[in-house]
C-alpha cells in the first residue's frame, strides 16, 4: 500500500440545500501503484429525500478517473477558490450577523467539470417516467425528470388515459441547464446549446399519426398549439438523445 484515499459520504443539513455540511459516514482506502478499481459501501439509511454527495478528500498522489457521459440530476462538483467572486472556499462569517457558515461548492465550467466514472451494480431509481407529474421542472432534492435509457436508440415516453382527451395544448419541458452561469456573452461557452437539452422530437397519437415534429430545438419550455383540438387517449412522445455522451430527458409533459 502506497497511500490512502478517504472517502465521505455527506448530506445537507437542512432539508433542500445542496452544501455538504454533514458526513454521515467515512471510509479509509488503501491504493496500490497503477490503476486501482476501489469498492464503496455506506451502512447508511437516508431519513429524508435529497442529494447525497461522495466527497474525496484531496490527495495529491491520486488521480480519480472520470467519465465524458453527461446525466441531467446528476453533477460533479469541487470545493475550490474563485477569489473573482469572493469565493475563498469557504464562508465564515461572524457569528452575530445571521449569516450561514458554509464551504462553497462549485460545479467546474464545462468543458471540463466531468463526472466521476462509477458502476452502481443495484442501478438508480430515480429518473422514473413519474416524475413528469410531480410540477417541478428542475433539480431540487432529486432530479425530478425522466431520463431515457443510454442503450435504448429510440427512447419513448408513453402517456394514456382511460378516456379520450381534448387537447389544445402540449407543454414539454427539457434541460436548458438553469444552473449554467451566464454572467456575459462576453465570457466563452464552449457550445451554442446546452447538452442536455432534446434537439429533435416528435409526437403521435394513439393511431400512430404524427401530429407534432420538432427539429433543432434549443429551449426549456416547447409549447405545442393545436388550431383543432387533438382528441385521443394517447400520446407518444419520441425523443432522439442529444448526444452519445448525454441520454434524453424531460422534465415535464402537461396537457391542456
Amino acid at each position: 500500500v502506497e497511500t490512502v484515499l478517504e472517502v465521505e459520504l455527506r448530506f445537507s443539513s437542512k432539508p433542500g440545500n445542496h452544501t455538504p455540511d454533514t458526513v454521515l459516514a467515512s471510509q479509509r482506502l488503501p491504493i496500490h501503484p497503477g490503476r486501482n478499481c476501489l469498492q464503496l459501501q455506506f451502512d447508511v439509511e437516508l431519513e429524508e429525500a435529497g442529494y447525497a454527495f461522495l466527497v474525496f478528500q484531496k490527495n495529491p498522489e491520486v488521480q480519480l478517473q472520470y467519465t465524458h457521459k453527461r446525466v441531467t440530476g446528476i453533477l460533479s462538483v469541487f470545493n475550490t477558490v474563485n477569489k473573482a467572486v469572493s469565493n475563498y472556499g469557504k464562508q465564515t462569517p461572524p457569528e452575530d450577523i445571521g449569516m450561514d457558515a458554509f464551504e462553497f461548492w462549485c460545479p467546474q465550467r464545462r468543458p471540463e467539470g466531468h463526472n466521476i466514472a462509477f458502476k452502481y451494480p443495484a442501478g438508480l431509481d430515480q429518473f422514473r417516467a413519474v416524475n413528469i407529474r410531480n410540477g417541478i421542472d428542475r433539480p431540487t432534492y432529486q432530479p425530478n425528470a425522466w431520463v431515457a435509457d443510454w442503450t435504448d436508440p429510440n427512447p419513448q415516453l408513453t402517456i394514456s388515459w382511460e378516456k379520450q382527451q381534448s387537447i389544445h395544448r402540449i407543454d414539454l419541458f427539457f434541460d436548458a441547464d438553469y444552473d449554467h452561469p451566464m454572467e456575459s456573452v462576453l465570457m466563452h461557452h464552449p457550445e451554442t446549446t446546452m447538452p442536455f437539452c432534446v434537439r429533435n422530437y416528435r409526437i403521435l397519437n394513439e393511431a400512430g399519426k404524427i401530429i407534432a415534429t420538432k427539429k433543432d430545438n434549443y429551449q426549456t419550455c416547447n409549447s405545442l398549439q393545436f388550431d383543432e383540438p387533438l382528441l385521443t387517449s394517447k400520446l407518444i412522445i419520441e425523443l432522439e438523445h442529444p448526444s452519445a455522451e448525454v441520454p434524453a430527458a424531460l422534465f415535464a409533459v402537461r396537457c391542456y
